[in-house]
């Protein structure tokens, strides 16, 4: 389980800087990534934190948790699901990211809370593999909360100023087609631009 997290982790923060060095398919590859990874913590929170193999946890190795450690586990694999689709959500500049950063940051924000005092009380290591994967996921998830569309896309498209703010105007009146039409054509320009 930790190699399948670690090899996830990297190709996320692979794919993140590619889609800034705008190289191809790196949209699609920190999709795929940062899905897989939120996914990771959200169905397999009890192997990846209690560092169970998938016999071990289906031969019954859940069954010696106690309900707070199962409790706390499931909320941070939820909450660190969340945050981590927030962030995706966020990169690819799609409505509704700073809902679900919100949300994902309340979340983790309480998992490292209770992981803490937890891990304060008991010493039990996985309290601290939660709080090793909750804390930097809430820094780039309040991180990203704090950043605006405007400077996402003026940090992607520096040469492009027409571009961006033909995108904003899109993105705030998503009903009005001529804005639409606007944005669509200075992407094609952007990229005829380039050939």
């Amino acid at each position: 389980m930790k190699k399948s997290e670690i090899i996830l982790i990297a190709f996320s923060v692979l794919s993140i800087a590619g889609k800034f060095l705008n190289v191809p398919l790196s949209g699609i590859l920190s999709v795929l990534s940062l899905t897989t990874l939120g996914l990771l913590y959200f169905i397999w929170a009890i192997p990846v934190f209690f560092g169970m193999d998938f016999s071990e946890l289906f031969n019954g190795g859940y069954k010696k948790l106690g309900a707070r450690q199962i409790a706390s586990t499931l909320i941070t694999g939820w909450g660190l699901g969340v945050a981590l689709n927030g962030v995706l959500f966020k990169l690819q500049i799609w409505p509704g990211a700073d809902t679900i950063l919100f949300v994902g940051s309340i979340a983790t924000s309480f998992s490292v809370l209770v992981s803490l005092a937890f891990y304060r009380s008991s010493k039990e290591q996985p309290y601290l593999n939660m709080l090793k994967r909750s804390i930097p996921i809430l820094l780039i998830s309040l991180l990203a909360y704090s950043t605006t569309s405007r400077q996402l896309l003026e940090a992607k498209y520096p040469d492009n100023p027409e571009y961006i703010e033909a995108f904003i105007a899109a993105q705030e009146n998503p009903d009005d087609e001529e804005l639409q039409a606007k944005e669509q054509e200075e992407w094609d320009k952007m990229y005829e631009d380039e050939e």
